[in-house]
């Protein structure tokens, strides 16, 4: 079976959610708790703990020996909600939240970090949402293309990472019958709940 266009732009923005975007989410939570602390700030008695799976409860409990790498845009958007933001008398250090909340849609106009995280939990959403069919139409595919295209170049200038090249080079990568099996498998493994309202 051949990958049609709709398959690729899936593809491409699938590609780029579990890479690119999972890649930003990590390196600003880096920005705020080092790995070999967010077991202290995130443990029994804390309030997220709770409500984690056993295995991220695991991933956090090993951070320091293995770092952010194994965590998905699940567990890094709750630890960015809940942990890295001000829980009660906010400090210079916090994460400031959305213009618009926590849980709640970015408009055009609201371009801080928080906002981006926020943007990135909502195209996670969409893709997952195209998974049945794994086909992202043109029309679609573009809009989504040019919010990540503006999210990335908005966390290169934070950051100083070239999340823009690394958004040219998954559009430009030659997609298979393999590439396309393997990303709708790894999508659907990686299918956690993405917590619009955890409190």
């Amino acid at each position: 079976m051949n990958v049609n266009k709709e398959q690729e732009n899936f593809c491409h923005v699938g590609f780029a959610i579990v890479g690119t975007c999972t890649t930003i989410l990590r390196d600003i939570l880096l920005s705020y708790i080092l790995p070999a602390d967010i077991s202290n700030k995130v443990n029994l008695g804390h309030p997220v703990w709770r409500r984690l799976n056993r295995h991220q409860q695991s991933l956090i409990s090993r951070a320091s020996i293995d770092g952010y790498q194994n965590f998905d845009i699940s567990l890094l958007y709750v630890l960015l909600r809940n942990v890295c933001t001000c829980l009660g008398v906010p400090q210079t250090s916090d994460l400031a939240p959305p213009t618009k909340g926590w849980g709640k849609d970015p408009t055009a106009t609201d371009i801080n970090m928080s906002d981006d995280i926020e943007r990135i939990r909502i195209l996670r959403n969409e893709i997952y949402g195209h998974l049945p069919q794994a086909s992202i139409p043109s029309l679609e595919f573009n809009d989504v293309w040019r919010k990540l295209q503006d999210i990335s170049q908005r966390m290169q200038a934070i950051t100083g990472s070239d999340y823009p090249g690394k958004l040219g080079n998954i559009l430009s990568m030659q997609l298979t019958n393999d590439g396309w099996k393997e990303l709708k498998d790894l999508i659907s493994k990686n299918q956690g709940t993405m917590y619009s309202n955890f409190e």
